[in-house]
């Protein structure tokens, strides 16, 4: 079996991508992960998932995530699991905010699962 390894220095990453929304991805048979960004006052706008679990840990900045009707407050180093079939909110509040969002994979459609996640968020869209 090939070694499916995959090692990133995500802060690395986001202060070499100045760009907004999906900013780095990688999937296994079992587990996706993506890296985001938004300026302060931006986010993703209110949306249910209905598939899976998501564990967001913040890397850089603040965020306001909002769960249900519940607002999180979550700086560097902070993590929130948020439960499938629940709505969910991400405005950045304080500096470029930077997070990790990992979940069980998703079943595969056409659009690999980053791409689409960047469909989802592109700013403007």
């Amino acid at each position: 079996m090939a070694d499916s390894t995959v090692l990133a220095d995500l802060l690395r990453v986001a202060q070499g991508d100045p760009s907004s929304g999906a900013l780095w991805g990688t999937e296994s048979e079992d587990l996706d992960a993506t890296l985001v960004a938004w300026p302060e006052g931006q986010g993703v706008a209110g949306h249910t998932n209905d598939e899976v679990d998501v564990l967001m840990v913040v890397l850089e900045g603040s965020a306001s995530v909002t769960v249900g009707e519940v607002a999180h407050s979550l700086a560097p180093g902070g993590f929130l699991l948020i439960p499938k079939g629940t709505e969910r909110r991400v405005e950045g509040t304080s500096g470029r905010l930077v997070y990790l969002n990992v979940h069980k994979r998703r079943k595969k459609m056409a659009p690999s699962s980053l791409d689409a996640f960047r469909q989802r968020t592109t700013p403007g869209s």
